[in-house]
């Protein structure tokens, strides 16, 4: 078992070529470039997905591997959770190979498992990839991954980059994104491709958003943490990507009535104002995250950027509440989303909430 520890980030086709020709301003360790085929499987009743696992035997130059992921955490875009990976001589999905993980406990037996497996999904795409050494000694992968999901006779498209720890900490790879050209067009992604290809397949149902019951659950978790910001802050991130995430989507569909655009510009504003007329929670998580974390280089111009950030943010969102015609509102709602400015800001948050 690896714990895998990785931040993804939604891009369009212009950041992808950008990232591609930035790659050479750093130390380069080794650059590849593979085409990967996956094949995800699951059970008729969906016993993997139901436990939020994800199980795929990929093809890459004639070898097949066996990876089954298992459920983690997700802070804004950074994903961490365990990854268990068996080499198998074909592309049939054996599962006897993952019994030697003595920390691996499925309820149930791996032969039942294996013999009620159906293919799900697939996910092809061309992978570039980098390992970067840093100053420090630290490694980050980053991958950029171009090509599709498709299920049954539905596809989906993948741009997306991933910059994953190898060696280092946390913070070094924090700090790496960072130091990245972030553009505009990009945004952190916290839903993994299997997630999306599940939904595809009709295996997951399409993700449903009731802001103003999940802001209560925000407030309640304040009130509920009293003395413990860094919690609190933790949870309004959370809500924050959900926002981001579902009407990214939403937009990118044009799934949203007049209506809806307004609830979703209310949404965003709440939080904004919230953040602006509790600036002393910022100061106070911070403070927390010093005593506890060692690992995550911290200093105040950190939280008075996230401040004035927020200060804009809700300026903008303002001003699209003024704007009459949907379309445009839509439009310009769709462009912030997609802020590099925005990215760098959550990668701020990430800092102040990760352990």
């Amino acid at each position: 078992m690896s714990a895998e520890i990785e931040l993804k980030l939604l891009v369009n086709q212009e950041f992808a070529a950008f990232l591609s020709k930035e790659m050479a301003s750093f130390k380069v360790l080794s650059h590849t470039q593979d085409v990967l085929g996956n094949c995800y499987y699951d059970t008729p009743d969906h016993f993997f997905s139901s436990h939020r696992m994800g199980l795929r035997v990929r093809t890459l130059n004639e070898r097949f591997i066996l990876t089954l992921k298992t459920d983690g955490r997700v802070i804004g875009g950074l994903h961490m959770r365990p990854e268990y990976d068996v080499e198998l001589e074909s592309a049939v999905p054996h599962l006897q190979g993952l019994s030697r993980f003595s920390d691996l406990a499925l309820s149930r037996p791996l032969d039942a498992l294996e013999q009620a497996l159906t293919p799900m999904f697939s996910t092809d795409f061309l992978r570039q990839a980098w390992v970067i050494e840093l100053g420090n000694g630290a490694n980050i992968e980053v991958a950029l991954d171009q090509g599709e999901i498709e299920a049954s006779d539905l596809t989906m498209p993948i741009c997306e980059a991933e910059f994953e720890l190898k060696h280092g900490t946390i913070d070094d790879l924090l700090t790496f994104v960072e130091q990245v050209s972030l553009t505009d067009g990009i945004r952190l992604g916290a839903v993994s491709k299997a997630k999306r290809g599940y939904q595809l397949a009709g295996v997951l149902p399409p993700e449903t958003l009731d802001w103003q019951a999940a802001w209560q659950q925000v407030l309640f978790a304040a009130q509920e943490n009293v003395g413990h910001e860094s919690a609190v802050l933790s949870a309004l991130l959370a809500y924050e990507q959900r926002l981001n995430e579902y009407y990214a989507q939403a937009l990118s569909r044009q799934v949203l009535d007049e209506t809806q655009l307004g609830q979703a510009l209310t949404a965003f504003a709440t939080l904004y104002r919230y953040y602006g007329q509790h600036e002393a929670l910022l100061w106070q998580a911070y403070r927390q995250q010093l005593a506890v974390n060692q690992q995550i280089r911290l200093d105040d111009e950190l939280v008075e950027e996230i401040a004035e950030s927020n200060q804009r943010l809700v300026q903008k969102i303002t001003e699209l509440q003024q704007v009459t015609e949907p379309v445009e509102a839509a439009q310009r709602l769709s462009e912030l989303l997609h802020r590099g400015s925005l990215v760098k800001r959550q990668l701020a948050l990430i800092k102040l909430t990760v352990r």
